[in-house]
């Protein structure tokens, strides 16, 4: 039959020796392939759906993932028995999941799993589950993107071990947002077991976790927070993991606005065509430093350049050199270059910049850059003649000797509030013009796909409002483009329904 959904079931626990990761007893994730169950012996496990629209597939990342719409529809569930929980002392879950409502109570979420007081039940819902449930597995702050988060429950055996799980669906209360993967570990190890799989959802969905190592199935240490402090937002990763079953090609991390791949990969996320080895990866993080343009000259060869804010550091966990494109997904002009260094400070005379291979209205791919270097740092940015074309106005700013402008956008467009931020629906730009001046405003995903956009406004010198409706739009981060005559100002918005 198919459901476009992969279910394994695995029963046991190995001892890896060098591989210290007990399996789950129960393990769901969307896939390609048809819908199948193993390991029902003994009974470990029922399951049941209802209608078709349960098994409607999105995606996270480029991976399928469920997508529940239940409104009020009842039959948008799963439910398993969880036999094999009986004498357990203690059970570790983890989940990768997007909620679409998100509900408060005295300021806290309610969305998430929930157990019920007295009952031997676990739900996955939108709100809050029974009258006397307290939720045990939500993460309060959390990046955009995929939310991922694991807990430990101890498992009172005097009473019954908690034996069935719900996904969507549980005492008229129901579950509306994506599904990408649910795993539920019996009797685990260690804290380095939970960082294992929590580092394996997270490189997989595209979403940061929050001042954490990212550890690779061995144990091995992929990306060292305490190293890697200055630069621990948007971290991602490609590479190759045989016991985990990943083997990922290309990664868009939420609330970033590049996208790494292997080498002509031709956006296979996860692809039997093997890239890498068993074992290799490739992670980044950026500085958490705004996508746009800083003020800062570099002087790099022969020419002087205006880079970005923000920079990348980039490290590979193996000695064998590999080649990868990086794609930036950001309104920009055909003359973007990327800067990449052995230093962070882009001084070094061995900083190469290059063109890009391709280019869109709001993309521009760089192919087959070479990482020889165990770790390197690139950004982007322009040379001077055309950021000064770009970003600042034409007029009588500046000295004689073409020194840097002294009228940047921000002194035209001045007095600038984004509100409310985070937004639910609508959010209001109030500024001021010091002159006239040509407006217009673009709003952009995290992959830049244009989402809004509004006419060029010729507009006079004073105070105004421009309204973005934003209220239709999934939780997430997006970028606000605005356009002052041959300028652009970008902006980081967090939608979020409270």
């Amino acid at each position: 039959m198919k459901r476009l959904l992969l279910l394994f079931v695995l029963l046991f626990s190995i001892n890896f020796y060098s591989q210290p990761l007990s399996m789950p007893v129960l393990w769901l994730k969307a896939s390609w392939d048809d819908f199948s169950v193993y390991g029902l012996q003994n009974h470990l496990l029922t399951y049941r759906y209802g209608n078709s629209s349960v098994a409607t597939l999105d995606n996270v990342n480029g991976y399928k993932a469920l997508y529940f719409d239940n409104e009020g529809k009842k039959e948008n569930y799963f439910s398993f028995r969880l036999d094999s929980l009986s004498n357990s002392s203690s059970v570790l879950i983890l989940i990768a999941y997007q909620p679409f409502i998100h509900t408060f109570s005295q300021g806290i979420p309610e969305y998430g799993l929930w157990t019920f007081y007295g009952k031997d039940t676990i739900a996955l819902t939108s709100v809050r589950y029974g009258k006397h449930s307290k939720s045990f597995l939500y993460q309060y702050r959390n990046y955009p993107g995929a939310i991922i988060t694991s807990n430990l429950l101890s498992v009172d055996t005097e009473k019954g071990s908690l034996s069935t799980l719900l996904l969507g669906y549980a005492d008229s209360m129901f579950f509306h947002g994506k599904l990408a993967e649910f795993i539920v570990v019996k009797d685990y190890l260690n804290n380095r077991q939970r960082q294992i799989w929590q580092s394996y959802l997270a490189l997989k969905y595209g979403s940061t976790l929050y001042k954490s190592d990212y550890v690779d199935s061995k144990g091995d240490t992929l990306w060292r927070y305490l190293d890697n402090k200055e630069y621990s937002e948007g971290v991602g990763g490609i590479g190759r993991d045989d016991l985990l079953g990943l083997n990922q090609n290309v990664s868009t991390i939420a609330g970033d606005i590049v996208t790494v791949s292997y080498y002509n990969a031709d956006n296979e996320y996860q692809s039997a065509k093997t890239k890498f080895s068993d074992g290799e990866y490739i992670l980044w993080g950026h500085s958490n430093g705004e996508a746009s343009l800083g003020q800062t000259l570099f002087p790099i060869g022969e020419t002087s350049y205006y880079l970005f804010d923000r920079i990348w550091k980039i490290r590979r966990n193996n000695k064998r050199n590999h080649l990868i494109d990086l794609q930036i997904n950001s309104a920009i002009n055909h003359k973007l270059k990327i800067f990449i260094s052995r230093s962070s400070d882009f001084l070094s005379w061995e900083t190469k910049v290059l063109n890009p291979s391709l280019l869109g209205e709001y993309m521009a791919k760089f192919e087959g850059l070479n990482i020889e270097d165990s770790v390197l740092y690139f950004t982007f940015g322009y040379d001077r003649a055309t950021a000064d074309s770009l970003l600042f106005a034409n007029n009588k700013g500046g000295d004689n000797n073409n020194s840097y402008p002294t009228t940047p956008i921000n002194n035209i467009f001045t007095e600038v509030s984004y509100l409310p931020n985070p937004v639910k629906d609508n959010l209001y730009v109030n500024y001021k013009l010091t002159r006239r001046a040509t407006v217009w405003f673009s709003l952009h995903n995290s992959t830049g796909t244009t989402l809004y956009r509004t006419a060029p406004e010729l507009k006079s010198a004073g105070s105004t409002q421009k309204i973005i409706p934003m209220g239709q739009l999934i939780d997430g981060t997006y970028v606000l483009y605005i356009h002052v005559d041959n300028m652009i100002l970008s902006r980081v918005i967090i939608k979020q329904n409270f």
